[in-house]
């Protein structure tokens, strides 16, 4: 029998697609996408974000050694409010630490240097392998611009479920999966 503990557990093995975020973010934001490939140090975080209200930014997790991509994203987001920024990681990682796992240049901290940026101090999304909701996380921060990280988390927090969960079934009743639901 399918049960919604099931559908939520096979929802947070699926990644979202870029359309499938900026469906969900909808009228609340102007949403754009980046790769962190594509980011340049001497950008500004006005510059990355360009024309949008807010920007995905997928960063690659790169093999230690060689430094080749191995298939694994992580997705992270920049917020402009006014002339500041909000950058939201929803591990919580500092930009030392995603850097040490990505093993990507470390673009973001050059880019954010000398500018007013409220930085990820909470983690939101559960750290495990194939978990793959940190897009889900992004696209409902992105739901909220107007508002600071800590205003965002305790909106979190205040569900009985875990911020997982809440966040999954938050993507889910908007996205309605198809492909989860047609056994039901």
């Amino acid at each position: 029998m399918v049960t919604f503990p099931k559908i939520l557990r096979a929802a947070k093995n699926i990644p979202l697609a870029f359309d499938e975020l900026r469906s969900i973010v909808g009228h609340r934001a102007n949403v754009g996408f980046k790769d962190h490939e594509s980011l340049k140090p001497n950008m500004s975080p006005a510059t990355v974000v360009g024309k949008h209200d807010a920007v995905a930014i997928m960063v690659h997790i790169l093999n230690a050694k060689t430094h080749k991509q191995n298939g694994v994203n992580h997705w992270v987001g920049l917020i402009k409010q006014g002339k500041k920024f909000v950058y939201f990681d929803p591990l919580g990682l500092s930009l030392p630490q995603l850097y040490r796992i990505t093993h990507e240049p470390a673009t973001l901290e050059t880019i954010f240097k000398g500018h007013h940026v409220e930085m990820s101090t909470t983690g939101v999304q559960r750290f495990a392998e194939n978990v793959r909701d940190c897009t889900m996380h992004v696209a409902v921060r992105f739901c909220f611009p107007k508002w600071s990280n800590q205003k965002y988390y305790k909106f979190l927090k205040s569900s009985r479920l875990s911020p997982d969960d809440t966040v999954v079934t938050m993507t889910l009743l908007h996205l309605l999966r198809e492909d989860l639901l047609k056994n039901v």
